[in-house]
């Protein structure tokens, strides 16, 4: 298989784990950036972050090389462990620098798992390393886990952490499905007979529902975990200190303690000065004789340096007020992202239909990639065919050019009452081309472009502005690779 016919096959999910793998580095940089001083951080700090970058990038590239180039798995993941030990050895001689190299040899281990094995799972390791370490970071560097502590759990989350997360789980999604995409085309390849094999082989392409379906999936689980998890976990910060390395805990009640008291009489009845024991009690003692003891028991006290319960009583103080607060930045957060969700949606629906429509045929008229004569031949006949099917008119199935043209002529004479020149001209060159398996001539390729602009600009004229506003946002043009 040629380059260029791997690259065909495999540009989506290159396209996606890169940017999968960008999203986790930038969030990550972003953290340490904004967390620890800002944009005027030092010099070296810079030339640090550039390192990581550099790294990801380089590590990334040299990964998908390597996966685009048949290599087996098991000796790249032989290759990957003697790196990361050798790494290792070379921290001890060379210092926090090869930390770098170990970046690099870990992207470049995702880079090849996310193009050349099946471990596409496995492969979404490494962003999403970078994605909750960036989140992780944020927070630790804005108070949020000491706020976390102080019982305010829903705190934790903030929009940075939100949209980090978020982006990492849509893009992770993303490229899963590219990555099964890219498995059913093989597997459509493999399964062809060899003498039925063609060079152009239908290529599968997650649905343009998909990613509507991945950002409403993404956004209803993130949604539901920031909102209950934090309340999976129970705080409560002791007042105790600790010591020679135990963990006390202060009881949350003494309950009842039973203690001696000792105390100096002179005759009269004393109160005990002071309880041993359990709990603080209070104690009456009695005794006869000038300096004499009594001695005296009692019961009663809160427990003072008492073994409490390590995980403490419930805390139902305040809960209604705390679920509340909860329900509130739950209800703000899902209405954030269901807003970027509408807009996302909007930028979609509405705004990028028409702009790819131009820029299609834009490419079909100029081509703004390199493409076969013949290519350029059948992409003038599909601007025809645009052009006809704002008008209504599409070809039937085994219906050949030239019996196309015919019949289109009719049509747009009998419903908007214009003559179409130049059709059959070009009908006449791509049914060659397409059926009767010659070649182009030399002047074909000039002559298919005259006979189409000619079609074109007698055509357009007549065409309703009802109709063409809503081809633009209709099904888009067809485009020979």
């Amino acid at each position: 298989m040629s380059a260029k016919a791997t690259l065909r096959r495999t540009w989506p999910v290159l396209l996606s784990y890169a940017v999968f793998s960008m999203w986790g580095v930038a969030c990550f940089m972003c953290a340490l950036v904004l967390g620890t001083g800002g944009f005027g951080l030092q010099p070296g700090a810079w030339g640090i972050l550039a390192g990581i970058l550099g790294a990801v990038a380089i590590g990334h590239l040299a990964g998908n090389a390597l996966g685009l180039a048949g290599f087996r798995l098991v000796p790249i993941t032989a290759i990957f462990f003697l790196l990361l030990i050798g790494g290792t050895w070379l921290g001890i001689a060379l210092g926090p620098v090869v930390l770098f190299l170990w970046i690099a040899v870990i992207a470049a281990y995702g880079g090849y798992l996310g193009i050349a094995s099946r471990l596409d799972v496995v492969a979404s390791w490494y962003p999403l390393m970078f994605c909750v370490g960036g989140a992780i970071v944020w927070m630790n560097t804005h108070g949020a886990v000491k706020t976390f502590d102080g019982g305010s759990k829903h705190m934790v989350w903030d929009a940075f952490t939100i949209i980090c997360l978020a982006g990492g789980v849509f893009w992770m999604l993303v490229f899963l499905a590219t990555r099964n995409a890219l498995g059913l085309t093989v597997w459509q390849e493999v399964a062809r007979p060899r003498a039925a094999e063609q060079p152009d082989v239908a290529v599968a392409r997650p649905g343009r529902g998909s990613i509507l379906v991945l950002m409403g999936f993404t956004l209803a689980v993130l949604g539901a975990t920031a909102l209950v998890s934090p309340y999976l976990f129970r705080t409560k910060e002791p007042d105790c200190k600790e010591e020679d390395g135990k963990v006390c805990y202060k009881g949350d009640s003494g309950g009842q303690g039973q203690g001696e008291g000792e105390g100096e009489s002179d005759g009269k009845d004393l109160k005990g000065a002071k309880a041993k024991g359990k709990g603080k009690s209070v104690s009456k003692g009695s005794g006869s004789g000038s300096g004499g003891k009594g001695r005296g028991r009692g019961q009663g006290g809160k427990g003072e340096g008492a073994d409490g319960d390590p995980m403490g009583e419930p805390d139902t103080d305040g809960a209604s007020e705390a679920a509340a607060e909860a329900a509130k930045l739950g209800l703000n957060i899902l209405l954030w992202l269901l807003v970027t969700a509408a807009i996302l949606l909007f930028l979609y629906l509405v705004v990028l239909p028409p702009i790819r429509r131009a820029f299609l045929l834009k490419h079909l008229e100029k081509p703004l990639w390199p493409v076969a004569p013949t290519a350029r031949v059948m992409n003038h006949w599909r601007r025809a065919l645009a052009i006809l099917a704002v008008a209504g008119i599409e070809p039937s199935a085994g219906e050949t050019a030239t019996d196309f043209a015919a019949r289109a002529e009719k049509e747009l004479k009998d419903t908007l009452g214009c003559d179409a020149p130049g059709l059959a001209d070009a009908a006449t060159i791509v049914e060659k081309i397409a059926f009767a398996g010659r070649g182009l001539g030399t002047a074909d390729e000039q002559a298919v472009r005259d006979a189409v602009a000619t079609f074109i600009g007698a055509v357009r004229p007549h065409l309703k502005l009802k109709s063409r506003l809503a081809a633009a946002w209709g099904r888009a043009p067809e485009v020979e690779a």
